[in-house]
């Protein structure tokens, strides 16, 4: 039975995870904006192999496993295989040897100390939030219905 104070207590509730969601897209999104010029100067290719965003799951948790085009270009193509299935990108990993051609003739830069740092805050970020935002959303989901 829900009485006036639960009522209101739940409204308050999703008011509170609202507000959550919202500030915890915001952060999102300025990351994956950030991750997108990163790549765009170490891994430009990637923009052709995955031409709707290279800040979604899949191309992210790529990047997580294979920092650089050269150890992406150089990695078994099974295991790069396995890696793009887990995320998600069951089409984009039937194509795993066009995605290697693609890091092995990268013209980006090589990552410095503090590229490298950045992509792996980056891409950690990303993952844990990605996951933590769907949570989120579903509890809120719940709680509507």
């Amino acid at each position: 039975m829900i009485t006036k104070y639960n009522s209101a207590f739940l409204t308050l509730t999703c008011i509170a995870l609202l507000r959550d969601s919202w500030k915890l897209s915001t952060m999102i999104t300025r990351a994956r904006n950030q991750f997108t010029q990163l790549i765009a100067v170490t891994f430009p290719e990637l923009k052709t192999f995955f031409t709707s965003s290279v800040s979604t799951v899949v191309p992210v948790s790529l990047v997580a496993a294979y920092p650089t085009p050269a150890l992406l270009a150089e990695a078994p193509e099974e295991k790069v295989r396995q890696v793009l299935w887990k995320a998600g990108g069951y089409q984009h990993a039937r194509r795993v040897a066009e995605l290697q051609a693609l890091a092995g003739d990268s013209s980006g830069l090589l990552p410095d100390p503090g590229r490298v740092w950045r992509l792996e805050w980056l891409t950690d970020f990303l993952l844990t939030n990605f996951r933590h935002h769907a949570t989120l959303d579903k509890h809120l989901k719940e709680l509507v219905e």
